[in-house]
């Protein structure tokens, strides 16, 4: 009997060898074939990571500069823009100035004009009213040195003047004349008596007429008098429409002045809020370029992350199927190889009772 048991166990001992050493061959192979496919997906992944790193960053590279550009575009474009509104707004504000300097001119000129034609108007009428003005006043004067009124010196001068005066002297004449004749016819010659006689005549002629000469010089300097009343109402007229005048070409001039202002600022306001638009609109676009930028950017770096994690999940789930695969291979060739022992027992067992 124990040699029956020693037969089945050198038996199955050997076979049992000659498995395990085909089970260890074949498990080798599947290791090693294993292993050639990790190192194969690894490399893979890794030039997979590389290639997505290598193009990532050109892109993104790419991205920023169409972001920069358009910045810049809208950069650039921006100050002609804002030029363009500050020129028109001050060519209107130029031409609304040019405008009101042309109307005050003629608005000037014309009251010029109409202050020449009224002082031309004036100086027409007071022409002949000042003769008699002028005719007054020096009757004026004449008489009040005759009367004494400006001192005895005038008065003599002036009484002088008058004994000199054409009327008197003709009067005299007239005198002397008819004294002349009545000497002659009376047989007298031109003696000392007859001389007296026609000095005597002539001064009192000239003191006859005295009276008359000063109501017709009092005569003459009441219409004086009633001329300067007139030139003082004509003059005083005068000064009151030109004043008249001139306050309206100042009420007109601060008038067109005040529109000028109103003009200007309403101008100014309306640049005012067209370029603040333009600001604004300018902050909008650089605010939503930014947003679109960052947005852009974030898009591809999430991305990116996502397609290196894809990467790592594919190559995770290849891995682990081939270590499942490596497994089942393994687990395979052990199952083999115990069916296989099992086997040589049987057959040894069978041996060992036929040789009994």
């Amino acid at each position: 009997m124990g040699s029956l048991v020693d037969k089945v166990v050198e038996n199955v001992t050997f076979g049992v060898i000659d498995d395990a050493s085909g089970t260890k061959t074949a498990q080798k192979a599947a290791r090693d074939a294993s292993g050639q496919q990790l190192a194969s997906l690894e490399a893979g992944k890794n030039i997979g990571r590389a290639d997505l790193n290598e193009g990532f960053e050109p892109a993104m590279g790419y991205l920023r500069e169409g972001f920069d550009g358009a910045r810049n575009e809208l950069l650039t474009g921006f100050n002609p823009a804002l030029n363009a509104s500050t020129q028109g707004f001050q060519g209107a504000s130029d031409a609304l100035r040019a405008g009101v300097n042309q109307a005050t001119g003629q608005y000037n000129q014309g009251f010029g004009n109409a202050l020449s034609s009224l002082a031309n108007a004036q100086q027409g009428i007071e022409a002949p009213i000042q003769g008699f003005y002028d005719q007054g006043a020096q009757a004026s004067q004449t008489q009040a040195a005759l009367s004494g009124a400006m001192g005895p010196e005038a008065q003599a001068q002036a009484f002088a003047n008058y004994q000199e005066s054409p009327e008197v002297a003709y009067m005299r004449e007239q005198g002397e004349k008819a004294a002349m004749r009545g000497a002659a016819a009376q047989g007298m010659s031109l003696s000392g008596s007859v001389l007296d006689e026609l000095n005597r005549r002539g001064t009192g002629l000239a003191m006859q007429d005295f009276g008359n000469s000063m109501n017709r010089l009092g005569s003459i300097a009441n219409r004086g008098q009633a001329a300067g009343n007139n030139l003082a109402q004509l003059r005083s007229g005068l000064a009151t429409n030109t004043a008249n005048m001139q306050q309206q070409q100042g009420q007109g001039l601060a008038n067109m002045q005040m529109q000028l202002g109103q003009g200007l600022a309403g101008i100014a306001g309306n640049q005012g809020q067209a370029q603040s638009a333009l600001y604004q609109q300018q902050a909008n676009n650089l605010a939503n370029l930014q947003s679109g930028r960052g947005q852009a950017l974030a898009g591809m770096q999430q991305q990116h992350g996502q397609n290196l994690s894809n990467i790592a999940i594919g190559n995770a789930a290849q891995q682990a199927q081939i270590h499942g695969d490596l497994g089942v291979a393994l687990g395979n060739a052990a199952l083999a190889q115990g069916q296989m022992g099992y086997q040589l027992v049987g057959q040894g067992m069978g041996a060992a009772m036929g040789g009994a």
